[in-house]
């Protein structure tokens, strides 16, 4: 089970589409959120602006970092433009 502490006040908006947590959700600063399957941290890192939480465990550091990394694949696209030559000197 994932746990993480809270870094950051946070609200999950009423209207959010999901499948595990519940709309309107409060997480409140200083506090610890505990026992989240990966499946829930994941949907709540997604929907948190980053720095909300700081994974305090394994588990949580792992979704943490799957997060970053799906954020990334959301919001932007990584690219390597470049050419290559080969072939022999004749």
């Amino acid at each position: 089970m994932a746990s993480f502490n809270v870094l950051h006040d946070f609200e999950i908006p009423a209207d959010a589409a999901l499948k595990l947590l519940a709309p309107g959700a409060v997480y409140l600063k200083g506090h610890s959120v505990t026992g989240m399957t990966a499946a829930e941290a994941g949907e709540l890192l997604l929907l948190a602006p980053e720095g909300t939480f700081e994974p305090v465990d394994k588990e949580a550091d792992t979704v943490n970092e799957w997060a970053a990394t799906k954020r990334l694949e959301l919001s932007g696209n990584v690219s390597v433009d470049g050419a290559v030559e080969t072939g022999k000197d004749e």
